[in-house]
This record gives structure tokens, sequence and C-alpha cells, in this order.
């Protein structure tokens, strides 16, 4: 693998382990309930779920992007602030199909 190919597969990991942190960050807030957590838990497993599979990646985090724009329509900052990096891992992922894609075809 090349430098690009492993920046590529690494980087919407990264991103996604971050966004990860970045809701749970939210959760703590008082009074502090087990169900403020569970966005955290669906990011997890969408990260678990897509870490061997770019397509998986693509498609789980456009879903959970449009289904957060979906849920929270009225306030168009907090879509910006949640969706935005959803639909960035989505697309990192893609990248990451495509470099992994090019660097089998040129081997």
């Amino acid at each position: 693998m090349t430098t690009i190919q492993k920046l590529a597969y690494y980087a919407p990991r990264i991103l996604a382990s971050v966004l990860a942190i970045y809701i749970t960050l939210f959760a703590f807030n008082p009074p502090m309930a087990v169900k403020q957590f569970i966005p955290t838990a669906i990011l997890l497993v969408s990260l678990a779920l897509s870490w061997r599979s770019d397509r998986m990646g693509i498609l789980l985090y456009a879903l959970l992007g449009i289904a957060y724009i979906a849920f929270i329509s009225t306030r168009t900052d907090w879509a910006i602030a949640i969706a935005g990096p959803l639909f960035l891992c989505a697309l990192l992922f893609g990248i990451s199909l495509y470099a992994n894609k090019q660097g089998v075809a040129n081997k």
C-alpha cells in the first residue's frame, strides 16, 4: 500500500472515531442518562461494521446523516454540526474505496 492509499484508508476511520468522541461529549451534560449514549453506540457499531468494507461505510454514514437531518429538521445549525461530519465520513469512505481500487488495478 502506498502512502496515499494508507491515508485514504485510515482518514475516514479516524474521523469516525473522533466523531464518536465528539458526540459522546454531548452526553455528559447533567442529568446523565444511559439513553444519551445511544448515538455514540450507533456510531461505534457503524464504525465496526464499516472498518473492513468501504461500501458499508459509505452507506451507513450517508444514511446516518440523512436520518439525522430528517430527525432534526428545524435546527439547521445542529444539522450542519452533526450531519456534516457524517457526510464527510461517507465521502472519505468513497475516496478510500476509489484509492484502493486504483491500487489493486496498478499492481
